[in-house]
């Protein structure tokens, strides 16, 4: 009874050095059984990002104004005015060359994509909590030898106070 109790006992601890050997077990037999466990458990993360809008917005807006300003020439009338036809020549160009800009000059519409590694943000999340533990206990640490040392002090002063009033 006292063996199967001692069996029993060292047997029940799991750490995590024997989660970590069964880890690299199961890597190396069932490899698709670890990553679809690791995915069910951390999965991934995507966030989306759309910048430059605005840009989008100006670039449509001066795109409408272009189009206000069309002219279009009846293709019936001879005009004997040079003037005349000369003017709505400059007014075409003048729109042509402001759309040939327009076309140029297309804003970019950057999109990033952030894909979270949730495994390594749960790793780190742990990194943190155990330094937030050691920076807690080391200031409990500070405090304790601080009070410590002011309790020291405070009696090397009792003592010297003492040492010279027996003079």
């Amino acid at each position: 009874m006292r063996y199967l109790f001692i069996l029993f006992f060292f047997s029940s601890c799991y750490t995590a050095k024997q989660a970590e050997k069964d880890i690299d077990t199961a890597q190396e037999k069932f490899p698709e059984v670890v990553a679809k466990k690791s995915l069910e458990y951390y999965p991934c993360g995507i966030e989306l990002i759309k910048t430059d809008t605005i840009e989008k917005i100006k670039w449509n807006t001066y795109v409408d104004s272009i189009k206000e300003v069309v002219y279009r020439f009846k293709t019936d009338t001879i005009v004997k005015d040079c003037s005349q036809l000369k003017n709505k020549i400059k007014q075409q160009s003048k729109f042509i060359d402001g759309l040939q800009f327009a076309l140029n000059n297309v804003p970019i519409i950057e999109k990033y994509v952030i894909i979270n590694d949730s495994a390594k943000l749960k790793l780190k999340q742990v990194e943190i909590e155990n330094l937030n533990n050691e920076i807690l206990s080391n200031r409990k640490s500070f405090n304790q030898r601080t009070s410590m040392l002011i309790w020291a002090l405070i009696l090397f002063i009792v003592s010297l106070i003492a040492h010279i009033l027996r003079k």
